[in-house]
């Protein structure tokens, strides 16, 4: 069997597909997709087998594509520009190549409801002297500054002694979105990282 040059042509796996429907979601909230395209597109990419069947979902959709790398620890770790100014700003710790999953409960955006959706990601969790970063399947989901008054809607704090969860009320952060998002993620560090978080601000 001859090999191809064509990237499209690519099989693609379960961590592709999971990046894939963590940015449909972000379209979905952002209210770029009503929800029944919502749900098409999902399950086209749980059938998806090549890049090119997964790339065809955003011909009419911005960035996030989730296609950036393979989905894999490239993409579960911070980009060289937020780790030099995290590392400005005296970096207290950090936790890189996690998976895990975002839950969306009673979720408002857009017109759009989600009762409850569950959605995989990779990530990396960054807590400096000044702020609190998550980076998730490509793209900032939390960057808050101690000293800010949203500090205090997040809630933080480590399940089991290996996963660390971030929740937070979406109308705290944005007044056209209401509902509940739970981050998990897993790593041995959780109780290291939900303490360095939680001595920031006492």
């Amino acid at each position: 069997m001859g090999e191809t040059n064509d990237p499209s042509s690519l099989r693609v796996g379960h961590a592709e597909r999971d990046a894939v429907t963590q940015a449909l979601v972000s379209h979905l909230v952002a209210g770029r997709l009503s929800l029944p395209e919502f749900e098409q597109r999902v399950r086209a990419a749980t059938e998806a087998r090549t890049r090119g069947d997964l790339s065809a979902l955003f011909h009419d959709l911005p960035e996030p594509h989730g296609m950036a790398g393979t989905g894999g620890p490239s993409w579960a770790r911070l980009p060289d520009a937020l780790r030099t100014s995290l590392a400005a700003e005296n970096l207290v710790a950090l936790a890189e190549e996690l998976t895990g999953s975002i839950t969306y409960r009673r979720y408002r955006a857009g017109g759009v409801e989600i009762r409850r959706r569950e959605v995989s990601i990779v990530g990396a969790v960054a807590v400096s002297q000044s702020r609190l970063v998550v980076w998730t399947s490509g793209s900032k989901h939390v960057d808050v500054p101690f000293t800010h008054p949203l500090w205090l809607a997040l809630t933080i704090s480590a399940e089991r002694s290996r996963v660390l969860r971030i929740s937070y009320r979406a109308e705290a952060f944005r007044s056209d979105r209401s509902g509940r998002v739970d981050l998990r993620l897993a790593t041995d560090r959780a109780v290291e990282l939900a303490h360095a978080a939680q001595r920031r601000t006492t």
